[in-house]
């Protein structure tokens, strides 16, 4: 009886094992960082004439607004690019001058990030 019962736990181990995926391959997504982002960030450097806003949504895309506000009324613009997270970096595609942007990133707190090859301002979240 005590051999059959230790022989069914180890067939349990190592079923369970082999069943587990590995987190070291490339692809794998930070789902805690990603999770984090998601939301709107805007830039510390803000004022009331001028805004400068990233809005990480779940299904990977993200919202890239500017607003600037003068006497003669409101500019803004608003773009939309696809983001991922691979090896502690972020990769927006098609950002600047239509070349992927890699950026490594630091989260202080879930308040504050830093998008250290994206800005030299902080992110702030909103």
């Amino acid at each position: 009886m005590y051999n059959s019962i230790r022989l069914v736990l180890i067939l349990a181990i190592c079923c369970l094992q082999f069943n587990c995926s590995s987190d070291d391959n490339g692809n794998a997504i930070d789902h805690s960082t990603h999770n984090v982002l998601i939301g709107e960030w805007l830039r510390e450097d803000f004022n009331e004439n001028t805004e400068y806003k990233l809005t990480f949504n779940p299904d990977n895309t993200v919202l890239n607004t500017f607003k600037i506000t003068t006497e003669e009324g409101i500019t803004s613009t608003a773009q939309i690019y696809n983001w991922s997270i691979e090896n502690n970096l972020i990769t927006i595609e098609n950002f600047a001058n239509n070349e992927n942007v890699t950026t490594s990133y630091e989260l202080i707190s879930n308040e504050i990030v830093i998008l250290n090859n994206l800005s030299e301002y902080q992110f702030l979240r909103q």
